[in-house]
């Protein structure tokens, strides 16, 4: 995940569609928000599960980033998040397509 890419989800943040966190995330999910469940590069084998069961409780997909949690977070101005939700379909395909020519 490059430079831009981690704007990108700068952007979405600013835009109020991104969840952050497991509790971020969670908090999307039930609320029917959420339509993109991202992952970190470094995440604990339990995020992968916890993310993988939100996922299918709303039945959308989970991507596993390029980058890390520290790299996330500084691009982010957040602490501790290895998964995020995106809560936009533009942005959600947006993304999908980005990760997918990669």
């Amino acid at each position: 995940m490059n430079e831009n890419d981690l704007r990108f989800l700068g952007l979405i943040r600013r835009a109020g569609k991104l969840g952050c966190g497991e509790e971020g995330t969670r908090q999307a999910v039930r609320g029917r928000k959420a339509k993109l469940i991202l992952l970190a590069a470094d995440a604990s084998d339990n995020a992968a599960k916890r993310a993988s069961a939100f996922a299918g409780q709303a039945g959308i997909p989970v991507i596993r980033l390029e980058a890390d949690k520290n790299a996330l977070c500084e691009a982010l101005g957040i602490t501790g998040g290895s998964m995020l939700a995106v809560c936009d379909d533009g942005f959600a395909n947006a993304l999908k397509k980005k990760t997918s020519k990669e």
